[in-house]
């Protein structure tokens, strides 16, 4: 027989043979000795001060250390760049221009010390920022793609998180105390309604700051025991600008090589998340698609080889339905020895990379909400971290589920995105300070109309709290203020109260430590009740902003409550490597977390919304001298340049404010063009639009939750 008839069997032995050698001999290399301890102290970025565009890099330059401010990356990276890894001979070692790595149990004290969060922000007081939403970046890139967000991907406490409030003022907390709320009062007009006589209507404003004493240098994160759960179900194989279930209608095809996957930047993420943790920090990783598979028991950082694990990590392809309920399940079982509950000395956390967009398992909200409870209540206190990763991300699932103690989430935008967030705040997205904050407000002259910035329900006359707040993280400061620790208040007048005590305010305030321990206390103060004069606005930036950009998030989910359009929860779909392949299967059927794409449209009477807002947003900008908050201008004028759709058929309607039927609307809409009040979002909408979902089991659910179809790839 001659050699040619055996060449294609021979061949694939001989290469799997080469591939099996090239596996040992990489496997022999030793991991790169760390810098010495010296070096990493003296580490210039843990002093240097940048600007919150700018990241700080460090390396040797003749003979000594040096630093200095760059521009934060915007382009996306290769692999092993992003991740901050360069796998060269099975070794890990860091680019040259950065001493920033570390193997096996060594860290520098830059990353080693939740102190060093200081070398990146203000040494001042910290603030405090409420859980749940930590940005609107799901809803930004989406628009940005000509994509109709999700209106749950807009949130208020989302907004207020991407922007720094000089909360600080001169009411000063005392020394040691955790939580010292500061206020500000503001009457504002209306740029949208007028009163109903010709005359804009008056609105009543208090932000409440929520400041602390403690400073990012007297602060220490606690030793922290990590769950890292990562999706690699089917639509991880999507790019980060597409939809995945698009196939359905033949629209998904971009599928190139160069596409950068969902996948990819959970891969490269998970990997830079890694560099974050301490020698004495623990961390187990479990991967799921329509199973859970363990890839790494919990145990100490300083006893597993970083190198292998994040190549392992690195290999990972997307396969399968998304059982989210799987995953969880696993890593609580990780958990379940674990002898220290979350407290001041430990933190035990869950971390999940995901597109949140289950299809099998527990989908029902209801189901997974209890394993995010069950995770405080019976592991110890193990809070829930939602990172969402791609445009298609199910923002409304996370908002169902991610209202419990301890948890919170965020957007991932891109690596170099997510390194920053990581390289500044890290300590802080991991660690609560406080639980169960509750403030009450006892007054004659005035009751709470509506809260701002609280991801948890407001005030009604059967439960007087004000705000309520199930947890809060410590967030960054810097000269211009504390990022996000604002709560905005929209009060209503009684004009009918009489008397010296009219203008009044009194607040009760109780909340829980990490050591359990609670703490209450009360404040009284005067409401000032008149417009400002130019002389206090330079005092009044912080309330102020909150005003705008309260009013810039009505607007946008006034808009997308009213004409984003909700597809019917059943339609048939088709398994993405089966529809590939050209096979005959019996289609399933797709469930309420599976997202189609919607293209960006814009009704005219919604752009004359728009117009006036960004009229309105960019006076108030220039006013406040806040330079960031171009990129919602960037939003609102992408939507005045989008395609004209007609407004859905509406119930009749109120003023854009959405806190109540009255006033009259004055920017170029009637009462027959638009849709119920947001003041409750739930409350209903148009037949065949942005219908409130029920938290109930769906469509092609069983009791249990799980799917009766097949697994969806």
């Amino acid at each position: 027989m001659s050699p040619s008839s055996h060449s294609p069997c021979c061949t694939v032995i001989i290469l799997l043979l080469l591939s099996y050698l090239s596996h040992l001999i990489l496997s022999q290399n030793s991991p790169l000795s760390p810098p010495s301890s010296s070096s990493s102290n003296n580490d210039p970025c843990l002093t240097m001060q940048c600007a919150s565009d700018e990241i700080c890099v460090s390396g040797m330059q003749d003979g000594r250390m040096v630093a200095k401010c760059v521009s934060a990356p915007r382009e996306e990276p290769s692999v092993m760049e992003s991740a901050d890894l360069s796998l060269r001979g099975g070794r890990m070692s860091m680019p040259a221009h950065s001493t920033r790595a570390y193997h096996s149990g060594y860290a520098p004290r830059a990353f080693a010390s939740p102190t060093n969060t200081a070398a990146y922000s203000y040494s001042g007081t910290l603030g405090l920022t409420p859980g749940g939403a930590q940005d609107i970046t799901n809803a930004r890139q989406n628009i940005k793609n000509d994509y109709m967000p999700l209106p749950d991907s807009i949130t208020y406490e989302g907004i207020f998180s991407e922007y720094y409030f000089d909360i600080t003022g001169n009411q000063q907390c005392q020394e040691g105390q955790l939580f010292c709320p500061v206020f500000q009062t503001r009457v504002s007009v209306d740029p949208f309604t007028e009163s109903g006589n010709g005359v804009p209507k008056q609105e009543n404003y208090m932000a409440v700051g929520l400041k602390s004493s403690l400073t990012a240098a007297d602060w220490e994160r606690p030793r922290l025991n990590l769950g890292l759960v990562l999706d690699i179900s089917g639509s991880m194989s999507a790019g980060m600008a597409d939809y995945y279930y698009d196939f359905a209608n033949n629209t998904w095809v971009r599928n190139d090589a160069e596409m950068i996957t969902k996948m990819k930047v959970a891969r490269e993420s998970l990997v830079n998340l890694l560099q974050k943790l301490k020698p004495d920090d623990s961390v187990s990783i479990v991967v799921f698609d329509d199973k859970a598979e363990l890839i790494q028991p919990l145990a100490k950082i300083s006893d597993i080889d970083l190198t292998v694990l994040a190549k392992k990590i690195l290999a990972l392809e997307p396969r399968g339905g998304t059982d989210m309920s799987a995953g969880y399940g696993m890593m609580l079982k990780q958990f379940k020895n674990l002898t220290e509950a979350s407290g001041e000395n430990v933190e035990n956390r869950i971390i999940l990379l995901t597109d949140a967009q289950p299809n099998w398992g527990t989908i029902n909200p209801e189901g997974l909400n209890r394993l995010i409870v069950d995770a405080y209540e019976k592991y110890k206190g193990t809070g829930t971290t939602f990172l969402l990763i791609g445009l298609d991300a199910n923002t409304q699932l996370v908002e169902l589920i991610g209202k419990v103690r301890g948890s919170n989430y965020f957007s991932i935008e891109s690596v170099p995105q997510f390194k920053d967030r990581l390289r500044r705040t890290f300590d802080y997205m991991v660690t609560p300070l406080m639980f169960d904050l509750g403030m009450t407000m006892s007054s004659n002259g005035y009751r709470l109309k509506h809260v701002y910035g609280s991801p948890d329900v407001n005030a009604t006359d059967e439960n007087p709290q004000l705000i309520h707040v199930k947890s809060l993280f410590p967030s960054e400061s810097s000269a211009r203020g504390v990022k996000g620790g604002l709560v905005l208040l929209l009060l209503e007048k009684n004009e009918n109260c009489v008397g010296e005590n009219c203008d009044q305010i009194q607040l009760e305030v109780k909340y829980e430590t990490r050591n359990g321990r609670v703490h209450t206390a009360s404040r009284t103060f005067a409401y000032e009740g008149s417009l400002p004069t130019n002389e206090d606005d330079d005092l009044q930036d912080s309330i102020r902003k909150g005003i705008l950009l309260t009013r810039y998030g009505r607007a946008l989910k006034f808009w997308l409550q009213t004409e984003r359009k909700v597809e019917h929860p059943t339609r048939p779909i088709s398994p993405a490597l089966i529809w590939r392949l050209g096979l005959p299967v019996d289609f399933p059927q797709s469930n309420r977390w599976e997202l189609l794409s919607q293209k960006l449209t814009v009704s005219p009477a919604m752009k004359a919304v728009f117009r006036r807002l960004k009229d309105y947003f960019e006076e108030e900008m220039r006013a406040i001298n806040d330079s960031d908050m171009q990129k919602d201008v960037d939003v609102i004028l992408k939507l005045l340049k989008a395609p004209d759709t007609a407004p859905p058929d509406a119930t009749p309607a109120t003023n854009i404010a959405g806190e109540g039927t009255t006033g009259t609307p004055i920017v170029g809409y009637s009462t027959a063009s638009v849709s119920p009040p947001l003041r409750n979002l739930n409350a209903g909408a148009p037949a065949g639009h942005a219908q409130p979902l029920p938290l109930g089991n769906v469509n092609n659910v069983n009791a249990a939750g799980g799917p009766l179809r097949p697994r969806n790839p």
